[in-house]
């Protein structure tokens, strides 16, 4: 149950960044879509949240923002790795968090 809500907390966030970073460079979703080579039905799911969008495409759309897919996914990134003071992070090397002093 919790990894469904993680998935739907993700794919609105890549919604909610396509929607913006198309926005910002003036495409329309049909124009995004076509260069994705997807249903524009489709590419709307996507910005909705409602349906994923393969890693290659997101690499794509990155390329069509002109945007590193860290970039694309570093507020998510950061909101993620905000752990409890004192817990490691997956990412965190345990002999970092026991030398931090």
């Amino acid at each position: 149950m919790e990894h469904e809500k993680d998935d739907i907390v993700l794919n609105r966030y890549v919604g909610r960044h396509l929607k913006q970073h198309r926005e910002r460079m003036g495409l329309t979703q049909d124009r995004l879509a076509r260069q994705l080579g997807i249903s524009v039905q489709d590419f709307q799911n996507a910005e909705l949240g409602l349906d994923r969008l393969p890693a290659v495409m997101l690499y794509e759309a990155c390329e069509v923002f002109g945007i590193s897919l860290r970039s694309f996914f570093g507020e998510f990134i950061e909101t993620q790795n905000k752990i409890p003071s004192g817990q490691t992070s997956p990412d965190q090397p345990r002999n970092e968090v026991l030398n931090a002093d």
